[in-house]
């Protein structure tokens, strides 16, 4: 849809409309799939030929000959680029310092509602030697209640496995506490799953996929663009 010109990008996995594309949706056609596009849309087919790939050889999707209403279109771009910006919100947080992710973890938490959405009530505490304890999060304002937190920045391959999870388990003991956050912007094995499931903690695994997707719907480390 970029290349046929109904939509621009305007930011890091921000896409915005253009006028060509209200345009099309003014019109309401009956569907709009790449076939469509193909034929109304000539800078399509010309980008398509710049690249030396073969129109004539396109895979047919099973919605190009499916009724999609505009709306459904429109729908399913936002998707697209929402899942767009999630890879890159991702891919930003993988590429920063281990600090970053502790600190988006601790917003992200608060805008959750942990502590009261509070922002006071959230503590960076990583660095070295820290008991394998990243943050942690005040339940209350006397402190009897704390949320603690360990995050992982580790690429995707590197999945965190049972004795990584078992180490968090000891360290919220020392800690004294039964509550604890643990996240990673890779995956977790089913042993680390099977672990903490027969853990008599309460602990939440959030892995990479769930991160991005929870920082793009609270709002934390992207920000909204207003085109006035």
């Amino acid at each position: 849809m970029m290349h046929a010109g109904l939509i621009k990008r305007v930011g890091r996995g921000v896409y915005q409309l253009t006028l060509e594309g209200q345009n099309l949706l003014s019109e309401n056609p009956s569907n709009i799939n790449i076939k469509f596009l193909r034929e109304k849309y000539p800078s399509l087919s010309e980008w398509r030929e710049s690249t030396g790939q073969n129109l004539n050889n396109d895979p047919v999707s099973p919605n190009d000959n499916a009724i999609e209403t505009p709306e459904e279109s429109l729908i399913n771009t936002i998707q697209l680029l929402v899942n767009s910006l999630e890879f890159d919100v991702l891919r930003r947080v993988q590429e920063s310092p281990p600090e970053f992710l502790e600190k988006v973890v601790i917003d992200l938490l608060i805008a959750m509602g942990y502590g009261g959405g509070d922002a006071t009530m959230g503590l960076v505490t990583g660095r070295s030697g820290d008991g394998g304890i990243d943050g942690k999060i005040r339940e209350d304002s006397l402190g009897l209640d704390e949320v603690y937190v360990q995050a992982k920045r580790y690429a995707a391959e590197n999945r965190i496995g049972p004795t990584t999870l078992q180490s968090f388990v000891g360290a919220l003991d020392n800690q004294n506490t039964n509550k604890g956050v643990f996240v990673t912007t890779s995956s977790f094995t089913r042993g680390a799953k099977d672990a903490v499931r027969n853990s008599s903690k309460r602990i939440v695994l959030i892995d990479g996929k769930e991160l991005a997707h929870l920082m793009v719907r609270y709002n934390i480390g992207v920000r909204k663009k207003n085109n006035l």
